[in-house]
This record gives C-alpha cells, sequence and structure tokens, in this order.
C-alpha cells in the first residue's frame, strides 16, 4: 500500500504514516481491513493474556512486560510497582470525577441563588419552598401517568409518593373470588419498579410530610411575600424606566431632525455653487 492509496480516503487511514495489515499499522493511524482485524486480533490476545494472569503463582508475574501502566491494563503484570500505578491511576480519575461533580452542584447552585434572588429582589438567598415543592419533591403528570400504568422513568420520590396514593385507592379484581380488593403492597412496587421496603417508607414518609403541613404553608407564605414585594418596586422600575426610554428616543430623533435639516442646508448651498 502506498501513499497514493485510494482507499486512505475510504477508510480515513493517517495521511502521514504507510498502511500495512498489522497492529502497528493500526496503532500508527491505518484503519484498513486488514489492520483492523489485525488489532482485534491483538486485544484478544492481550484479553487472554489478563485473563491467565489471575492463575499465576502467588508472587510471580508471567507478564510479557513490567513495572509500567501499560504493562498492568494490557499485559496483566502483577508486579507491586504496576499494582502502584494502577491504584494512583484509579486515585486519579476518582479525584477528577469528585471535582468534576462538585464544580456542576456549585453551578448549579449559583444558578439557582441567581434566580431566587432575581426573582425575589435580593431578599431570599434561598427559595423557603425547595423542601416541599420542586427538586425531589418536584411532581411531572406525565412522569406520573407512565409510572401508574407500569413505565417508571427515573421519577422522583414526590412522583412514587403520589403514586402510590393513587394505587392505594384503585381498586383490582382478585384472581380467585372475583371480587375487587385493594392493591397489595407487593403489586404497587412492582407497578411503580421499586421494592416493598421502599413503598413502605414512603407511606411512613407521607405522614411525616402531612404532620409538616404547617411549615410547608409557612414557607409558601415567605416566599409570597417576597416575590409579591418585589413585583411592587418592579412596577415603579418598569414606569421610570419607560419614561427614561421616551427620553432617549425624543432626544435621538431631535438629533435626526437637526442632521436632516444641516444635510438639506448643505444641499442647497452646493446647488447655488454649482449655478452660480
Amino acid at each position: 500500500m502506498t501513499v497514493t492509496d485510494e482507499g486512505r480516503t475510504v477508510y480515513g487511514c493517517n495521511p502521514r504514516t504507510p498502511c500495512g495489515d498489522s497492529q502497528n499499522a493500526w496503532q500508527k493511524g491505518c484503519r484498513h481491513p486488514g489492520a483492523v482485524r489485525a488489532h482485534e486480533e491483538w486485544k484478544e490476545r492481550k484479553r487472554a493474556e489478563r485473563e491467565a494472569a489471575a492463575d499465576w503463582p502467588e508472587g510471580q508475574c508471567l507478564a510479557s512486560s513490567h513495572g509500567t501502566l501499560f504493562a498492568a491494563e494490557v499485559n496483566g503484570c502483577r508486579c507491586p510497582e504496576a499494582l502502584r500505578r494502577m491504584d494512583e491511576k484509579r486515585e486519579r480519575h476518582a479525584r477528577r470525577k469528585r471535582a468534576a461533580r462538585e464544580r456542576s452542584y456549585a453551578l448549579e447552585y449559583e444558578r439557582e441563588v441567581r434566580r431566587i434572588r432575581r426573582a425575589t429582589g435580593g431578599r431570599l438567598s434561598a427559595d423557603p419552598r425547595r423542601e416541599w415543592r420542586y427538586g425531589k419533591a418536584g411532581v411531572s403528570s406525565i412522569t406520573l401517568m407512565m409510572m401508574l400504568h407500569g413505565f417508571p422513568d427515573n421519577p422522583t420520590r414526590a412522583e412514587r409518593m403520589v403514586a402510590i396514593i393513587k394505587l392505594d385507592q384503585q381498586r383490582v379484581r382478585d384472581e380467585h373470588t372475583a371480587r375487587m380488593r385493594s392493591m397489595f403492597k407487593g403489586e404497587i412496587a412492582k407497578r411503580i419498579g421499586v421494592t416493598e421496603a421502599t413503598v413502605r417508607r414512603l407511606r411512613a414518609e407521607r405522614e411525616r410530610r402531612r404532620d409538616e403541613r404547617h411549615l410547608r404553608r409557612l414557607a409558601d407564605a415567605q416566599w409570597r411575600v417576597a416575590h409579591h414585594a418585589h413585583g411592587e418596586q418592579q412596577q415603579g422600575r418598569v414606569e421610570r424606566e419607560r419614561a427614561r426610554h421616551e427620553a432617549a428616543h425624543a432626544a435621538k430623533r431631535a438629533r435626526q431632525l437637526f442632521y436632516a435639516r444641516t444635510w438639506r442646508r448643505l444641499e442647497r448651498a452646493r446647488a447655488r455653487a454649482r449655478y452660480h
């Protein structure tokens, strides 16, 4: 295979390396069928070596290379240095995932704080209704409908709780007596995709939430006061902004008329100069 091989364009090979039917060619960028086949064979061979490494005698390592991360991951090396490098890699990945998760949480928290401060005019930094109104306590009618029909799609805690309440009120026909009865706990758990212990826990939480009704109403009142106060303040701001925009528009229109009048005078002066 040469540099002018049309297969480079067809298979997407690296134009800066010669092609071939080997693992070395695949590693350098060749993607011809022969190179891909050689790479698959190489992977199967390395997989067999790693599986055989589990049966090596204690304290012995029969891998083709030793002491590196590549030797541990690809060749199944069990030397102390290679295992130490594997542990370091796992720790690095764990730190990166933890840092990414913390950054995501911090960004989401900052957005929520900005939204709440914007909605309340800086009077609140946290929504007191969060425990009962949104987040894990949010309820979507579509998700609830799917869960009631046996298709749970990552529901929230409150959606499962509402589904249990509705299924407790639903009656089904008994297979043995042909009479209508309430659904058993196991049937409810199977319908919404949870265990019976989860159903029992959510039923207990429903009673606890019922006792917190006064706290929920207090949080609603706190949010309503802050939000309405901001709305009244915004009403005056709207009037001020409207007056400011009208004044700016009038000033702009006056400047346009002045420049247009000056331009017309200039054109008339030019016309008189041409005729004289």
